[in-house]
């Protein structure tokens, strides 16, 4: 499997589970998540880094 379709299969899961309301990943390669209980946004240059951006607003 191709590394976009092992994001965005990941992305699936993650939303699945509720985690997040969205993920979105940009053409330059950012990743915007919206957490699904609170609300807020974050961004990164990946899921991982986004997540982490999202702790740190919180």
């Amino acid at each position: 499997m191709t590394a976009a379709f092992e994001r965005l299969s990941s992305a699936l899961k993650d939303i699945q589970a509720r985690r997040f309301r969205s993920i979105t990943y940009t053409e330059d390669g950012t990743v915007i998540i919206v957490d699904a209980e609170t609300g807020k946004s974050a961004s990164g240059r990946n899921i991982n880094h986004a997540q982490e951006n999202l702790g740190r607003a919180a």
